[in-house]
């Protein structure tokens, strides 16, 4: 049973004092009669009618405890309550609950909650923040009023935030009330949008559908919405974030001439227009029928931007016209408020007029207000200073304030038409291309172009080429437009023409005068291939002297019009800056229709005229490589109007004299060898198979269909069997020489890893030019083959190289693979000592034959003459030793090999020379104390036939003892008798210990 609470306690008591039973006191309070009787029992015991004071449940942990959960929780802010329970020991449980350290965290006042995301930045980050913040710390509201700030922002049709909290009760947990459904994969769709605001201006409300990366953002984005604004105000500076969409490499260079407001990386979000879209996802969820899917979310958020943000609108005027008149809608809130015009321009925005002023019909401006919904603004007289941005809106009621507030409603951008001159600048042999513009109203007016004074020349009928003379002319009525083509501009060119639109009163034209620049400096039509499948880059020149210039490129038509590219291709192209007047496009993905003439130029944009000013001129052939045996496939894409008309492949282009019928769609049975076709209507392409290729299928290649298109498609043959691989020194030369395939061709030496572009850019020698450089080329007509000498190599020369052959425009090609090394000086070192000692090895064959040959004395026959007595000679000219060894008669003969060689001392009984020390040659050989016969051990009967000494003259020490210097330097065999040693040659001997002296102290060098 519950306990009874304080009041009922007191009450209960003054009951019983007044008299009343317990029984009745009990009823009273809705407790049981013993609970009244215990009441006035501890009443009467202790004065009082509370409970006795109680401990409570004993605390499981101590204070030591309760620090170390503190202090375990400060120094680690993340440790989780799980992990300290698990280590801490209660009083009287093995561990503590999760619940107690919150518990004791709590008392400390240490509460869980979510941390505060933040960006990783690194010094840099910091750095650039830190300098951004200094330098446009002290900018003036003024100047942060002229930035204009974009960016973009996704909408979920579903909430996306995972913390929504729903009150029940314990009950009710899974009623329908207190559940939420939400898809778990799409969220139920989300739309993205990009918008920009300033403190006057805003842009419109762009839905993105899909990915949006830097070529969509350019094209989409920037075009079509942020260069209209920015050429509108030209003192606005863009704000962007640093998405990837918006530095992209494109995209900085389309921004380039455009005053971007430097953004520092991982910035804080401190975009105003975050703002913006909170408020403007609260207005769509408060709508009373909130959308059910992405269209009506894409809608509802468009609507609510112009109708709570202010609408933007363009208007077009032109000089003479007599009114022109607004309409402003606003909230019947603001009824009996103050309705204003304003005027922006470089000055402070200021007032017109008024709904408090006096109106009169005769006035510039005047303002008409409704009291309902709207109020209407006309402006007459326009005049050409009428052009500008206007603002409509209502005075708030702030009266109590020293400001006034206004609500702006509309933004008007009022463009006005007339005689305005505009100077375009164009070249001589190349094109120009001009687009005028004229308010809607007139899209359906007849459009002319007058040469100076000269008769105007009308466009008869719209939406189509009319051509007088070298006058291109095509009235657009979808945009109230006229496009004006001229080719091959002269001199005669150069004059003021006059754009215009024919109207009742009077001719709204716009002038243009044209100079014609005489440049030698751009070059002719340029020829350029690609393999299809892969891209290509074409060189453009863009003139410096062309002001607020874009660059653009656009195809010629079979017309010999320029058009521009399509929305649907502009993703292929990208724009690159290179040096000084130049820049490049590359087309990615090239395939058969992308085969024709290009140009490219300088773009120049104004308020009623664009201009470009063509420059260059390229001729593109997709190309196709195949190699001899195999087999290729010539893809032909068509259009889904032709599908069921017949495609022709031709060599040649095809309806002419000289095109090579080669199939046509509608002979897919004709049995044809190596040629198969296959027409695919449902893909709109026409497939043709050339199988066992040959050196003579190379060329260019035509799909038609009748007069509608004729594609040149080219397919290049390399050779299979005619690989060649060249190895060279650094330094050296080299001689490929290559095979004539086919007669009367122009042949050519090129580099590159693909045969197209070593043919468009790679060639190094020709027929034309035989010599370039290191590189010459020699024809061998009578041997067939032609040959290309490279001198003086360097490692930079190895690569692939291609021998070309061309005839009417078809290539043949050999392919040629050079690997220049550089050579080691040790192996030349080596090399040239090997000869060294081979030459040395060849003189003593020659001169031990030279001897035999002029019979000098061997071995035995010294022994039969007695060889002890020639020993004992102490004439060192007349012994056998002296004469052998060829002892100089002067000791200090220099020339002498021997005592260059083993340096005999001048005077023998010298006991400090080297040689006489360790050799020791006696004076009286009989000695038998003398080292030498010790050493050398001479035997004691010379006529010995055995002992090749004297015939050897080498007298060895111990041929065992590797100490002795005389064996050691002089190299004697360890077997003395072997006489094809050439030790005993020993003139030829000290000249090897010559040259290996030489050689050592090569390598030692080397070293």
């Amino acid at each position: 049973m519950p306990r009874v609470p304080a009041h009922l306690r007191e009450r209960a008591l003054g009951m019983l004092q007044g008299g009343m039973r317990t029984a009745d006191v009990a009823r009273a309070i809705n407790c049981h009669v013993r609970t009244v009787r215990r009441l006035r029992q501890r009443y009467r015991e202790t004065g009082r009618t509370a409970d006795h004071p109680r401990s409570g449940r004993p605390r499981v942990t101590i204070p030591a405890q309760d620090r170390y959960i503190r202090i375990s929780h400060l120094r680690d802010r993340y440790r989780m309550a799980t992990t300290t329970a698990r280590v801490t020991p209660g009083t009287h449980n093995p561990s503590i609950s999760a619940q107690t350290v919150s518990n004791r965290l709590r008392e400390a006042g240490l509460r869980a909650c979510r941390p505060v995301v933040r960006q990783v930045l690194t010094r840099h980050h910091q750095q650039q923040r830190r300098l951004w913040t200094q330098t446009h710390l002290r900018w003036t509201r003024q100047e942060w009023q002229k930035v204009l700030f974009t960016d973009e922002s996704r909408f979920c049709l579903t909430r996306g935030d995972g913390r929504i909290r729903v009150y029940c009760r314990t009950s009710e947990r899974y009623t329908e009330a207190c559940t939420l459904e939400r898809d778990r994969f799409g969220g139920g769709g989300s739309v993205m949008v990009w918008g920009g605001i300033s403190h006057h201006h805003r842009t419109e409300l762009v839905v993105i559908t899909g990915y949006l990366n830097a070529l969509r953002y350019r094209e989409d984005i920037l075009l079509p919405h942020v260069v209209p604004f920015m050429h509108a105000h030209p003192d606005m500076i863009l704000q962007q974030d640093n998405a990837t969409s918006h530095t992209a490499r494109s995209v900085r260079e389309f921004l380039h001439d455009s005053n971007v407001l430097p953004w520092p990386a991982k910035s804080p979000d401190l975009n105003p227009i975050e703002h913006v879209w909170d408020l403007l996802d609260r207005r769509v969820r408060a709508r009373a029928i909130p959308p059910r899917n992405v269209q009506e979310l894409a809608s509802a958020l468009v609507e609510e931007w112009e109708s709570r943000c202010g609408k933007s609108v363009i208007r077009d005027g032109y000089l003479g016209q007599k009114t022109i008149t607004f309409r402003c809608k606003y909230d019947e809130k603001f009824k009996t408020h103050t309705k204003v015009f304003y005027r922006l321009n470089e000055d402070p925005v200021h007032v017109l007029n008024s709904s408090r002023s006096s109106q009169s019909s005769e006035e510039k401006f005047s303002l008409s207000d409704s009291h309902k919904d709207h109020f209407n603004v006309t402006i007459r007289d326009i005049s050409a200073a009428d052009g500008g941005v206007y603002l409509c809106g209502v005075e708030r009621d702030e009266s109590h304030q020293s400001s006034t507030h206004i609500t702006f409603i509309k933004e008007i951008q009022l463009n006005v038409y007339g005689q305005t001159s505009v100077q375009v600048q164009a070249y001589s042999s190349k094109s120009v291309f001009i687009t005028c513009k004229f308010p809607q109203k007139f899209k359906g007016n007849k459009k002319f172009i007058q040469k100076d004074s000269s008769q105007k020349i009308f466009v008869d009928g719209q939406n189509q080429w009319v051509h007088h003379d070298k006058l291109h002319m095509y009235d657009d009525s979808s945009e109230g437009r006229l496009k004006v083509f001229i080719s091959d501009l002269t001199a005669d060119d150069e004059a003021t023409y006059r754009c215009g639109v024919n109207i009742p009163d009077h001719d709204l034209f716009t002038e243009i005068k044209l100079t014609v620049n005489q440049v030698d400096h751009f070059p002719a039509l340029s020829k350029a291939s690609a393999i299809i499948g892969e891209s290509v880059k074409l060189t453009c020149n863009f003139p410096e002297k062309h002001n607020e210039t874009f660059k653009h490129i656009c195809k010629q038509n079979k017309e010999k019009i320029c058009e521009s590219i399509s929305s649907s291709e502009k993703k292929r192209f990208e724009f690159s800056a290179g040096p000084a007047g130049v820049f490049t496009v590359s087309i990615s993905n090239v395939s058969v229709r992308d085969a024709g003439v290009y140009w490219c130029g300088a773009e120049t944009r104004d308020t009623h005229l664009t201009s470009v000013s063509l420059t260059n001129q390229h001729q593109l052939t997709p190309t196709m490589v195949g190699r001899e045996g195999d087999s290729s496939e010539i893809k032909c894409h068509y259009d889904g109007n032709h599908s069921t008309e017949v495609k022709h492949l031709c060599k040649g282009k095809c309806f002419t004299k000289d095109a090579q019928h080669i199939i046509r769609s509608d002979e897919v049975h004709v049995n044809k060898t190596k040629i198969s076709v296959k027409d695919d209507t449902e893909l709109s392409l026409f497939t043709v198979t050339l199988s066992d290729l040959r050196a003579e299928d190379a060329g260019i290649y035509w799909c038609a269909v009748k007069e509608a298109f004729n594609l040149p498609i080219e397919l290049m043959i390399v050779l299979k069997d005619a690989f060649f691989t060249h190895e060279a020194s650094v330094g050296g030369s080299v001689s490929i020489s290559c095979k004539n395939v086919r007669t009367q061709t122009q042949r050519l030496f090129c580099r590159g890893d693909q045969p197209n572009i070593c043919v468009r850019d790679g060639v190094r020698v020709s027929s034309d030019t035989r010599t370039s450089g290191r590189f010459s080329l020699t024809d061998e007509t009578s041997a067939g083959v032609f040959t290309v000498n490279i001198s003086n190599l360097t490692e930079e020369d190895s690569g692939n190289y291609w021998c070309a052959e061309e005839t009417s425009g078809s290539f043949v090609f050999t392919e040629v693979h050079l690997h220049v090394t550089q050579v080691s000086s040790v192996i030349v070192v080596v090399s040239v000592g090997l000869i060294l000692l081979a030459v040395c090895l060849v003189l003593m064959l020659l001169k031990i034959k030279y001897s035999c040959k002029h019979g000098i004395m061997s071995s035995s026959d010294r022994r039969e003459t007695g060889d002890h007595e020639m020993v004992q000679d102490s004439d060192p000219t007349s012994t056998p030793l002296y004469s052998t060894v060829q002892l100089p008669t002067i000791p200090s003969d220099s020339q002498n090999p021997l005592y260059s060689s083993v340096q005999l001392p001048t005077i023998p009984s010298d006991s400090q020379n080297q040689l006489y020390s360790t050799v020791q040659l006696p004076t009286i050989p009989s000695d038998s104390q003398n080292q030498l016969y010790s050493t050398v051990q001479l035997p004691t009967i010379p006529s010995d036939s055995q002992n090749p000494l004297y015939s050897s003259v080498q007298l060895p020490t111990i041929p065992s003892d590797s100490q002795n210097p005389l064996y050691s330097s002089v190299q004697l065999p360890t077997i003395p008798s072997d006489s094809q040693n050439p030790l005993y040659a020993s003139d030829y001997a000290s000249m090897c210990v010559k040259v290996s002296s030489c050689f050592s102290g090569k390598l030692q060098s080397l070293k």
